[in-house]
């Protein structure tokens, strides 16, 4: 992410920090890009890098991801995070980044389930596409993945627990079977949905002109970042 603007002493000026080259420069000598702000400097090789299709350099610690309201907005080749955890917002060493694939398909794509899963599967692993980053996570940050990873896991057992229940009720069992076996399997699709919403890092919703959009990031921590685009 582009540093903060500020005035160095005896410029009178607003600096911006280049996202190629890592340099401070004035205002006046920058050019701003749905990527972040860039210097004459760093000017060629960011559009070489356009034009050819690859991913550009990118200064240490730097970072091109923006905030779309409640989604963040990477580039899908070479998305960069900054150093703070995804979950919390704090600082986080580079030893902290989880390296992670997340894979997107087209919406529609799981209306197949209503003909068949083998279809639906086999039709995911021909459209899915990948987006693979580096996600800062803290400890606290893991700490509250495993909480919502175990209240899922808690309420599918709950759900499949509701299912058995009438088997073990001999023939009183048998008039509550129908109800209870609907209960427990809303109870496991509840599960199922919670777990992958909360439980996961970060989701892909979209993909656009290059570009991924991500939910699962706190409030605080977009709000640190540039808006896009």
């Amino acid at each position: 992410m582009p540093l903060p603007s500020s005035t160095e002493p005896g410029t009178g000026g607003e600096t911006k920090t280049c996202i190629v080259t890592g340099k401070a420069f004035p205002l006046s000598q920058m050019i701003q890009t749905e990527h972040g702000w860039v210097s004459a400097e760093g000017k060629d090789t960011y559009y070489q890098c356009l034009r050819e299709g690859v991913p550009f350099p990118m200064a240490e610690g730097q970072s091109n991801a923006r905030a779309d309201r409640k989604r963040m907005v990477v580039p899908m080749a070479n998305p960069k995070l900054p150093m703070r955890c995804v979950k919390t917002n704090e600082p986080v060493a580079a030893e902290n980044f989880k390296h992670k694939k997340l894979y997107w398909c087209p919406p529609l794509l799981y209306l197949a389930l209503l003909a068949n899963i083998i279809i639906l599967i086999i039709l995911y692993y021909i459209f899915r596409k990948k987006v693979k980053i580096d996600i800062p996570l803290s400890v606290a940050g893991k700490k509250i993945m495993r909480k919502h990873a175990l209240n899922a896991l808690g309420v599918a057992v709950l759900g499949l627990g509701v299912m058995i229940v009438p088997l073990l009720m001999g023939k009183f069992g048998e008039t509550m079977a129908a109800p209870m076996v609907i209960l427990g399997i809303l109870l496991v699709v509840f599960a199922l949905l919670y777990g992958m919403r909360k439980g996961s890092t970060l989701r892909v919703t979209k993909l656009k002109d290059g570009n991924a959009w991500l939910i699962g990031a706190s409030k605080e921590f977009l709000g640190s970042l540039p808006p896009y685009p």
